[in-house]
């Protein structure tokens, strides 16, 4: 049992899986290359670690530290080492009644916010428990199971962070590449690295890695505002921008604009159009163009379909609101468009108001629609290339009714619900093989029974209007309150690390991206200024908030507060 080929029986027998994973652990302390990885093995090393992790535990003999020592060896866990104490003066927090939330800014409104009926001391007695029985998640019943608990890394123990993140860093790294359930790992050769560059380029795998930018001494992300622009922002002519993608090829921002009805003149300002700014250095290629076509109407989210060759763009009709989803040819020097699919295909029932745009780990495109008094559904559609036709498969939502924002990379995709509770979900969608596509909510995180004022939310893992969403290449997460003005990161499996410190005021955040190199580019609605950028940093410690003058919605009286308010934490 040695060779490790001879580990590679059937799945059910225990002798051989315990012999197998007993292998794996060998190979892995000894520094040895592990040739063929299952799925099912990672799972089984990850029980066994948990099992380990339960039996010092309970040994009185061993002191808080060695436990977390222990923990720090679970690098194959989507789940990151969990400090044991609890938020400083998490039972004396201030309980406020929520502010009134303003009406949506996709003509939607808001309504029935769930108030929670505790007090104070119900909520401390509570907080209690939490932490006496050692519990992680407290569970809230639900159509979907939602969880819902306190950061799992507080910001005074935050340093941990770093640890945790370049784990996991190292554990994506190494299996990079998958091919069904087979995990290839790979090494440091140039080749193989040239191999892996060329995987990122044709996967849907992001090519953002948050975590590049820390180090153990500063173990905290940080956005700073690039004070030199691409372009000037002013010149964009954007009135109503929602989605955003970086094609890496062409080395461009791509922004999606909308027009919106300005109050009191009558009528709709601005065009339908997409924005390109090009932020490479050739100075024969213009650093900013506006690409239009009649098929472009109404664009509200976008991503990047073929690396340096096609954006896929979520369009409707204005009158009904009837999507379509159109590819732009990149290397068309008129960027004409083409019909990906749309609502004028009724095989596919595509005929309902739709939001939000990625693309699959199978190649295909998923997007997220409402059908009127049902359940809303995430779409996964298919273009097969030989018959020109389109195929789709469908998967209700339940429990959602605002479904807004997607983001994806590899088999996750996360979702977050502008409803009248904010959920983020977290989901795993393998359509690598179509006609066995998989489909599973891994969790939710919900506000629901949450009653805390928007300073306390802030260190939490909870939104008072959740936004956009990006996952890097370790399936790491972050998230944009636009409410509150601020983003959280998130560790693979939607466990709360801590609030991205910003030295800039974040604006009212209709959608972000990250590219490669770690700028940003966040847009706004409301702000008189629509596009902002930054820069991924790193800080030794948790910085205060910088709180934004809300923007108000678009048509009204001074619609940006220039007031600069710092919180503390």
């Amino acid at each position: 049992m040695d060779d490790e080929n001879e580990l590679l029986g059937p799945p059910d027998d225990p002798e051989i899986e315990k012999n197998r994973i007993l292998s794996i652990f060998g190979k892995i302390l000894s520094n040895e290359p592990v040739q063929q990885l299952t799925a099912i093995d990672v799972q089984n090393v990850e029980l066994a670690i948990e099992k380990i992790q339960l039996h010092f535990s309970r040994q009185t003999a061993l002191t808080e530290e060695d436990i977390l020592n222990v923990k720090n060896l679970n690098f194959f866990s989507p789940r990151p080492q969990e400090s044991i104490e609890t938020v400083p003066g998490t039972s004396n927090l201030r309980i406020d009644e929520p502010e009134e939330l303003e009406e949506l800014d996709y003509n939607e409104s808001l309504s029935d916010w769930s108030e929670s009926q505790k007090s104070a001391e119900e909520v401390a007695e509570e907080d209690l428990n939490f932490v006496e029985n050692g519990l992680n998640d407290v569970k809230i019943e639900s159509e979907i199971e939602e969880t819902a608990y306190f950061p799992a890394i507080p910001p005074e123990t935050a340093a941990n962070a770093w640890e945790i993140l370049k784990n996991l860093q190292i554990s994506k790294e190494k299996a990079i590449k998958t091919e069904e359930d087979i995990i290839y790992l790979s090494s440091d050769s140039e080749s193989e690295d040239a191999e892996r560059d060329d995987f990122l380029q044709k996967s849907n795998v992001s090519q953002a890695n948050f975590i590049k930018h820390l180090s153990k001494d500063r173990a905290h992300l940080k956005m700073k505002k690039l004070s030199k622009m691409p372009v000037d922002s002013a010149k964009l002519d954007l009135t109503y921008p929602l989605g955003v993608t970086f094609d890496t090829k062409s080395d461009s921002w791509y922004i999606t604009n909308q027009p919106y009805f300005c109050e009191g003149d009558g009528g709709f300002k601005g065009e339908s159009k997409i924005v390109k700014i090009y932020a490479g250095c050739d100075k024969k290629i213009a650093k900013f163009e506006d690409i239009k076509d009649s098929r472009i109407q109404n664009p509200s989210a976008i991503t990047v379909y073929k690396e340096g060759s096609q954006i896929a763009v979520l369009c409707s009709e204005n009158s009904k609101r009837r999507p379509s989803i159109r590819l732009i040819d990149l290397k068309n020097s008129h960027k004409a468009s083409s019909t990906f699919c749309s609502y004028k295909d009724r095989k596919i029932d595509f005929s309902h108001p739709a939001r939000g745009l990625a693309r699959t780990i199978g190649g295909n495109l998923i997007t997220m629609d409402r059908p009127p008094e049902e359940d809303p559904r995430l779409r996964v559609f298919r273009v097969d290339d030989r018959r020109k036709t389109v195929s789709d498969e469908t998967f209700v939502l339940s429990g959602t009714s605002l479904p807004s924002f997607i983001a994806t990379s590899g088999d996750t995709v996360v979702i977050t619900d502008l409803g009248n509770t904010q959920k983020v979900i977290l989901i795993r969608l393998d359509d690598s093989k179509w006609k066995d596509v998989k489909f599973e909510i891994i969790r939710v995180i919900s506000a629901t029974g949450i009653n805390l004022s928007a300073e306390h939310i802030l260190n939490t893992q909870y939104f008072t209007y959740v936004a956009g969403a990006q996952i890097d290449q370790n399936g790491n997460v972050i998230i944009a309150d636009a409410k509150n003005h601020h983003f959280k990161l998130f560790e693979p499996s939607l466990g709360f690390i801590h609030r991205v410190s910003t030295d800039f005021p974040v604006p009212y955040v209709s959608s972000f991206h990250f590219n490669h190199r770690g700028e940003c580019l966040i847009l706004s609605i409301r702000d008189t200024q629509k596009v902002h950028f930054a820069r991924l940093s790193s800080t030794n410690r948790l910085e205060p908030h910088i709180k934004s003058g809300a923007g108000k919605r678009q048509g009204v009286t001074n619609p940006l507060s220039s007031k600069r308010l710092r919180i503390s934490d």
